[in-house]
């Protein structure tokens, strides 16, 4: 017979011995645990706004500093979830309706102006670098004002398009924001990009097509002026025996031709090593002063016009610029002139039109276009031509001159009727700039 006492010992010792395994499978099971969450494959799916502040934080603080410039209300549709699903692309309001111009042009972040002094293309009809406007009061030079978004319908400031986009960090700053979402517009590049391993895929630049008159022509001088410090490549054309003026383009009509062929239009060859020697990169260079001595009169002294520095003749009608090998902007001037704009795309720029990731319009060009079968369905299969935008260069004539209470137009000696229809530069092509990087930015279009 077990004595009192032992049998007391051993119950405890067994129910400590118990405790001892429940404690250890209590950990195992959590070992367990934690090693099938390390592993398991049922992960939970980030939003596209959590992947994004994980990826590029910075982009939580520049949504805290500018938030209107978030905001759904600047958009068409925007909480439609079917309608975006449907055209996988957003719609800005009209400008006329957002779009407001203000005097805060020197209370805006700016990187250096380039101040007319462009390395790159900058027509003289666009120059108006004016002797007297180092004088002038605030409000008298086109740079004072700027386009701002204010989103209807809320009690809201308004989004600072200037200050947003050069936080941002302008084109760089898109490109590096389409990557960081997965670029999800490009359903033609996705698809290829599926059937490469991972280890042998090459980053592509986004692409970004722009083609109409000169008032397009505008806003790529202004990006390439503008931005000139990131340009990683600059494209433009020459040795063409094309004449693109009404003049030459009323007498071909008359001749019976209608359109340019390739060996016409010239070589788009790159021209960025003799942009950064030209003279006006070298300021001890005295080949960009003004020659004619009512131009000299009307320019401020001091000024370099860019002017003829380049070894060949030299135009900007096919044009490309790129920026910090990430994002890339081609032109091309009066598309309806070209007789095969398959071969122009492939052949001169080397540029496959199924990489192309937005298109831009202005003057009535994408209906020209449309007639060109071949191109067009390589831009539907990739959605690009669903996606694409109609530039409203006249928009910003108007709403300037509902602001402000005139228009910004050119007025240089050579022009009969001032303010001209283009606008000065800097001036707001700059405007249009900042517009068209928020929208690549916004995933959105306008019509």
């Amino acid at each position: 017979m077990v004595p009192v006492c032992t049998r007391t010992v051993m119950l405890i010792l067994i129910g400590l011995s118990i405790l001892c395994c429940i404690a250890l499978m209590r950990v195992y099971s959590e070992d367990v645990l934690l090693a099938s969450r390390s592993f398991s494959t049922k992960t939970k799916v980030p939003s596209p706004e959590q992947a994004q502040a994980r990826t590029d934080p910075p982009m939580l603080m520049l949504k805290e500093r500018h938030p209107h410039c978030f905001s759904n209300h600047l958009f068409v549709d925007s909480n439609n979830k079917k309608h975006l699903k449907a055209n996988n692309k957003r719609r800005l309001r009209p400008i006329e309706e957002i779009g407001k111009y203000k005097l805060i042009g020197r209370n805006v972040k700016t990187n250096e102006v380039y101040d007319h002094q462009c390395p790159y293309f900058l027509n003289d009809r666009y120059n108006c670098a004016r002797n007297n406007t180092d004088i002038l009061e605030y409000g008298d030079n086109p740079t004072d004002w700027k386009l701002t978004l204010i989103p209807p319908h809320v009690n809201a400031s308004e989004c600072n398009l200037w200050d947003f986009v050069h936080e941002l960090g302008g084109p760089v700053g898109v490109a590096n924001a389409q990557e960081s979402d997965g670029d999800g517009d490009d359903v033609a590049n996705k698809t290829k990009l599926i059937s490469i391993p991972k280890n042998q895929r090459k980053k592509k630049p986004f692409v970004v097509l722009m083609m109409g008159n000169s008032y397009l022509r505008q806003a790529f001088e202004a990006l390439s002026c503008g931005w000139s410090p990131d340009i990683t490549d600059y494209r433009a054309t020459i040795n063409a025996t094309a004449c693109w003026s009404r003049a030459c383009i009323k007498e071909m009509e008359k001749q019976g031709k209608l359109t340019f062929t390739m060996n016409e239009v010239g070589n788009v060859t790159s021209l960025l090593t003799e942009a950064k020697k030209s003279c006006v990169a070298d300021e001890s260079s005295s080949s960009c002063k003004p020659k004619n001595s009512e131009i000299e009169a009307f320019y401020r002294k001091g000024v370099r016009l860019p002017n003829n520095f380049f070894s060949s003749k030299t135009e900007d009608n096919l044009a490309m610029v790129e920026f910090g090998n990430s994002i890339q902007f081609y032109y091309m001037f009066r598309p309806y002139l070209h007789s095969n704009l398959t071969a122009v795309l492939e052949k001169g720029f080397g540029l496959d039109p199924a990489d192309v990731n937005t298109i831009l319009f202005n003057d009535g060009q994408d209906e020209e276009i449309a007639r060109h079968t071949d191109l067009i369905r390589i831009f539907k299969s990739t959605g690009v031509w669903q996606r694409r935008s109609i530039w409203p260069y006249s928009s910003f004539q108007d709403i300037q001159t509902r602001d402000i209470g005139r228009w910004f137009g050119a007025d240089n000696p050579w022009i009969t009727d001032v303010p001209d229809g283009h606008a000065c530069m800097p001036g707001p092509p700059d405007d249009e700039v900042n517009l068209l990087l928020f929208l690549i930015f916004s995933k959105a279009q306008i019509r």
